[in-house]
């Protein structure tokens, strides 16, 4: 949880000064404190590896996903635009299965057209679970080659866990890590 000195005049839910809307940084604010960490933090510069508070985040996320390591991108779009490229490169591909009410269907739109790509949006269940018959369709007739799934999944709650295994990569949106 955050330290109390970022949670005591951070934008509430419900009246809770100690829950954060972290639903998008267009809901939020910094507080006083937040910008006074920003502005005295120890900075270098990340892409000459000069930045050692960019090199230990990366080292910890990379620890904490159990990977071998991890890249710091400034925004969500940014890194789903690197992941869509990989995904697209690798599978020699321009289409992929995403939820129709998924955060990259619905918010970035725009990245797929200067990517070049065209997602294959499918049906979920109630529970946000793709429908088989959904993505059996993306595959074999708009040429889907990979999933894009998020970590809770499609804007329902439901854990991306709960998806049956692909046969094919997957690309877990995740924005609210």
């Amino acid at each position: 949880s955050l330290p109390r000195r970022f949670c005591s005049q951070a934008p509430a839910l419900g009246g809770d000064a100690r829950h954060l809307d972290l639903r998008s940084d267009t809901h939020s604010k910094p507080t006083e404190a937040m910008l006074r960490a920003m502005a005295e933090a120890d900075v270098g510069d990340d892409a000459r590896g000069e930045c050692r508070v960019t090199k230990a985040l990366e080292e910890q996320l990379a620890d904490l996903m159990g990977m071998e390591a991890a890249v710091f991108v400034p925004t969500c779009t940014m890194a789903n635009c690197i992941a869509l490229l990989h995904h697209s490169n690798a599978c020699e591909a321009y289409s992929y299965a995403c939820g129709r009410h998924s955060h990259i269907a619905r918010s970035e739109d725009f990245a797929n057209r200067i990517l070049g790509l065209a997602p294959a949006l499918v049906e979920v269940t109630s529970e946000g679970v793709p429908e088989s018959e959904s993505l059996e369709r993306a595959f074999e007739e708009e040429g889907a080659s990979f999933v894009c799934l998020e970590n809770t999944t499609w804007s329902t709650g439901v854990a991306a866990d709960k998806v049956p295994s692909m046969p094919c990569p997957v690309h877990l949106d995740g924005a609210r890590l």
